[in-house]
């Protein structure tokens, strides 16, 4: 029975990257190309007063913020499966201190040779989204992502110094509330568990706890 749930896991697991791949085509293919010929189209635009070209250049600033979003959109869709927590989330957060003014602080303990390819991708995924919700909203100064691999379990969390909300009214706070929609939805596949704790004004903490089952030979 364990063997045949890491079978259907790993199928699963598999599923979802192609369709991640399968989605990250389609946006590029047919949204990009739209957004490419509305920005050569405005670039086109022959102004005929100050105000217009003030409306055209707002506008081209739009499609060109949105073609900034859509590249990262699909850069995170093609990440190839994750092979070693531990450098993915370094590299996550090499990318990072290069943009933003926070301290983000990685932790990482315990040997991941045996845990599952499904589960070091889909713990990346959320733990990138929980640093990214932080940055994002929570306007922090320090960030820490901690990892912890035992042998039958890995305990994470991101924890911020940030702004902090009511996590009770969380269904008023749709950024927020669609990324722990998601993060959970991840953690519950994998038969884990996810939880958040925040307060007003005293930051935010996720916490992540999935069950581990060594995989046999890949």
């Amino acid at each position: 029975a364990v063997a045949y749930s890491g079978y259907l896991l790993d199928r699963v697991h598999r599923a979802h990257v192609d369709e991640r791949s399968r989605i990250a085509r389609d946006l590029h293919d047919r949204l990009g190309e739209k957004l490419w010929t509305a920005h050569r189209q405005i670039e086109l635009q022959v102004p005929h007063s100050a105000e217009e070209k003030a409306r055209i250049t707002v506008a081209d600033q739009a499609i060109v913020g949105v073609m900034d979003m859509l590249r990262l959109i699909i850069a995170g869709l093609q990440q190839e499966p994750v092979r070693c927590l531990r450098q993915a989330l370094a590299h996550y957060v090499g990318s990072v201190q290069g943009h933003q003014a926070v301290s983000l602080n990685l932790s990482v303990r315990g040997d991941e040779s045996r845990v599952s390819a499904m589960v070091l991708d889909e713990s990346f995924l959320i733990l990138r989204e929980a640093a990214q919700n932080a940055l994002k909203h929570g306007n922090p100064t320090v960030v820490l992502i901690r990892v912890e691999l035992a042998c039958h379990e890995l305990r994470a969390s991101v924890e911020d110094d940030g702004d902090g909300f009511d996590v009770a009214g969380i269904a008023d706070f749709v950024p927020a509330g669609m990324g722990i929609t998601s993060m959970r939805d991840r953690a519950t596949l994998l038969g884990g568990t996810l939880t958040l704790s925040s307060q007003p004004g005293q930051g935010t903490q996720v916490d992540l706890q999935l069950p581990l089952q060594e995989r046999g030979d890949e």
